[in-house]
């Protein structure tokens, strides 16, 4: 099987322009829409694909990808495999499209999760930072364990260290509070982990325009993010945002698909600023009384058992530090660089290979049950 996954974040955005062209042949209106990060600095953008209905639209389908830079590498490999194997699929004359390549495109560039402020953008999306203080305390209280001081002094030993750590929390029955911790975001410790940030970040304002703009644009919305990282390896979960009303089990009928989880902390994890809890919020106040159905697709990479779930957590907190202290080494720190990608983008062919079928799987069981194909 060919490799879709792209070597560069130019790569990728350049075979997603590219794309226009034969989107175009079915929907002749389409255009792309290019944002620039930082006013002047054209190296860096998110860049959105608008596909109108050629008649009265009545679904709009929205594929995002890249919200966490470093899973954008898998996102274009299965956004340019939906456009050969789904998109053709769909009634251009009922159904518009909205493609975005890289949301946090300085995160793809640079192979990191967050953006150049270290913010984590899927804990950005909170409706409002008048809502007071938000306090993770069980983040700071293993603060020490997610921020160690001063720069990486070894792979192997650490990461035994890390283990060990994280053992003796799962003999005490803490495993659970360690990943709620962790995972849910925090916002005070700016060079910590899952940083949510204090105000919302260029990224964010260009989603939640966009985000706007493609309720309004159909009575009917369907979007699907797509992330790396948690979850069985070489299996793909579809993750519910906590505010969906259907159940997980009735989704797995729905969409003839059996890895459903729902943001809730015996599913998955409850997190704060997600993006589609945000969506389903803004739905919620600008149009509640049409359809909607928002997803994101999770490419399960290290595994979910304890040991892989504890490495999947020393990569975090071992990158974190490279990027904020650097490493005694070089040596180290390019063994660093190369787990992290594993942990987020694995090189394994067959696990591209379940990735693809996993995806095309899920995408036409969805769209099947929202109407979007027959």
């Amino acid at each position: 099987m060919r490799s879709l996954i792209p070597q560069s974040y130019e790569a990728s955005r350049e075979r997603f322009r590219s794309s226009l062209a034969r989107i175009a042949l079915r929907w002749p209106s389409s255009r792309m829409e290019v944002h620039l990060i930082r006013e002047g600095e054209r190296d860096l953008s998110i860049d959105v694909l608008h596909a109108p209905a050629t008649g009265q639209a009545q679904h709009m389908l929205v594929v995002t990808t890249g919200e966490h830079g470093i899973e954008g590498f898998v996102g274009s490999a299965v956004m340019e495999l939906a456009m050969s194997e789904v998109l053709p699929a769909l009634d251009p004359e009922a159904t518009s499209l909205c493609l975005v390549h890289a949301i946090n495109p300085w995160g793809m560039k640079h192979e990191q999760r967050t953006n150049a402020a270290n913010v984590d953008l899927n804990r950005n999306f909170v409706m409002s930072w008048d809502s007071g203080e938000r306090v993770n305390d069980g983040y700071r209280s293993l603060r020490s364990t997610f921020q160690p001081q001063g720069p990486m002094p070894s792979v192997r030993w650490n990461r035994l260290l890390l283990t060990g750590k994280m053992m003796s929390l799962a003999a005490a029955g803490k495993s659970g509070m360690l990943r709620q911790a962790l995972l849910a975001g925090q916002y005070e410790e700016q060079a910590g982990l899952y940083y949510g940030g204090t105000e919302w970040q260029p990224e964010t304002q260009v989603m939640r325009h966009l985000v706007d703009d493609c309720l309004k644009a159909a009575p009917h919305l369907v979007h699907v993010d797509l992330h790396t990282g948690y979850g069985p390896r070489n299996r793909m979960s579809v993750v519910n945002s906590e505010l969906d009303p259907v159940p997980s089990t009735q989704w797995m009928k729905r969409i003839d698909y059996q890895n459903v989880v729902a943001t809730t902390p015996l599913e998955f994890y409850r997190m704060e600023g997600d993006m589609i809890d945000y969506i389903y919020r803004k739905h919620a106040i600008s149009t509640p009384t049409t359809p909607m159905y928002a997803t994101c697709f999770e490419f399960g990479c290290l595994g979910d058992s304890l040991l892989a779930q504890i490495d999947s957590l020393w990569c975090a907190v071992a990158n974190n530090r490279l990027r904020q202290h650097g490493a005694v080494s070089e040596d180290i720190a390019d063994e660093v660089r190369r787990l992290w990608r594993e942990a987020y983008c694995p090189s394994e062919p067959s696990w591209e290979e379940h990735a693809h079928s996993n995806a095309l799987r899920a995408f036409r069981g969805i769209l099947h049950d929202q109407g979007l194909i027959s």
